[in-house]
Formats: C-alpha cells, sequence, structure tokens
C-alpha cells in the first residue's frame, strides 16, 4: 500500500509576463486552500518579486529565474543559472509546478 508523503514545501516555476501570471491567480488560490501549511515559493521573472506583496496570502518566498535556453521570455545570465539550481536543488521541494502555458 502507498503512503501519501506530506507536502510541506511547494515550488511553482511560472516565468511569463504579467497577464498570464494573474490569470494563474485562482490556481495558487486553490493551491494554498489544499496546502495550508505548506511553504510555497514562486519561481518567477524578476519583476514578479513585486506581486508577493499584493499576493502574499499565496506565496511565502520568491526567487528569480535568472533565464534558461530554449525559455524566450528572460535573457539569459548564465553567471546565476548554476546558483539558482543549486538554489532550487537545496530547497528540497516535495511539490514542483510548472505552469507555463506553452508546454515548454
Amino acid at each position: 500500500m502507498l503512503t501519501a508523503h506530506p507536502v510541506k514545501k511547494i515550488v511553482v516555476f511560472r516565468a511569463l509576463q504579467l497577464g498570464d501570471l494573474l490569470c494563474s491567480i485562482p490556481a495558487f488560490r486553490a493551491l494554498r486552500t489544499t496546502y495550508p501549511e505548506a511553504k510555497i515559493t514562486l519561481v518567477g521573472l524578476p519583476w514578479a518579486e513585486s506581486l508577493l506583496t499584493r499576493f502574499s496570502d499565496y506565496f511565502d518566498a520568491f526567487i528569480a529565474f535568472p533565464g534558461y535556453p530554449g525559455l524566450p521570455e528572460q535573457e539569459i545570465n548564465p553567471q546565476k543559472i548554476t546558483a539558482f539550481l543549486q538554489e532550487i536543488q537545496a530547497q528540497n521541494f516535495d511539490l514542483a509546478l510548472q505552469m507555463q502555458g506553452n508546454g515548454s
């Protein structure tokens, strides 16, 4: 019999623009309702950090996305990619959601 692993740390990757992020708010609300005790971290474009003040009920932390080959929304910053990946791995998230609208 499988037992459920408790979800305590969640990361949501959403590196698109403002309209796309705002359309995701119902999903973020549902995530917080489903996991009220979890620490939810948003990974997004640097400008999106300012949204955390408006939507602080849904997110506990923010990590700026430094760009990555094949994802055109952010210019790639090679110096920051390795540190970003190490930070994400060190968080040891229980659940990761990739909410790119185009399936990339």
